[in-house]
């Protein structure tokens, strides 16, 4: 789910991305900025990546734009649930521009990584490191030398049934139609449900 190892600075410099796919055109990232909302960013490769990125993430549709505050980055905020969702979805399809000839855009399974985003609750660095070491992570020693996607991916790592039964109750709880029947569903379907009722 997380292949990939690079830092996302953002405005701040305080590396608070996690980075959920990644293309020849450039990548996704998303931070959580409180409680009510997530931005997302995405960071064109070149300005031709830019130019077809254009017409999908629009200052009309809520985008900031590259050359904005002096960034090459496309970025918006966005509420949880579904706006989340729609919006990141409407990112990765930007990032999937020309890529036909290669297929899908990489391995990333970024359904999945927004629900473990949201399992986690956190992308802010440090408390990320603060984790992993509480957590007596593999390798925790080291932390702070990871990137964010590799902290949080260290945090999720290795506990599927753990997860499956997580958003199983996060959906109940939600109230979806047809949660009672969740625990049939596959993890993939699980991710999406969660992703869009949060």
């Amino acid at each position: 789910m997380f292949e990939i190892k690079k830092h996302v600075a953002g405005t701040e410099g305080t590396h608070n991305y996690v980075v959920i796919g990644e293309s020849k055109n450039g990548l996704v990232a998303v931070r959580i900025v409180n409680a009510h909302y997530v931005r997302i960013r995405v960071e064109p490769r070149d300005e031709a990546s830019a130019t077809a990125m254009s017409s999908l993430l629009s200052s009309a549709n809520g985008w900031k734009q590259p050359g904005d505050d002096g960034q090459i980055r496309f970025s918006t905020v966005t509420t949880g649930g579904a706006a989340m969702h729609g919006a990141v979805a409407r990112a990765m399809e930007a990032l999937a521009l020309e890529q036909a000839e290669k297929g899908p855009v990489g391995k990333e399974d970024w359904e999945g990584a927004l629900a473990a985003i949201l399992m986690v609750g956190c992308t802010q660095r440090e408390e990320l490191i603060k984790r992993v070491r509480d957590n007596d992570v593999a390798g925790a020693a080291s932390a702070s030398r990871w990137t964010t996607t590799t902290l949080l991916a260290k945090l999720v790592a290795d506990k599927p049934k753990a997860e499956r039964k997580a958003l199983i109750a996060r959906l109940r709880q939600a109230k979806v139609p047809g949660a009672n029947l969740a625990v049939t569903w596959s993890l993939g379907t699980l991710r999406k449900k969660a992703v869009v009722a949060l």
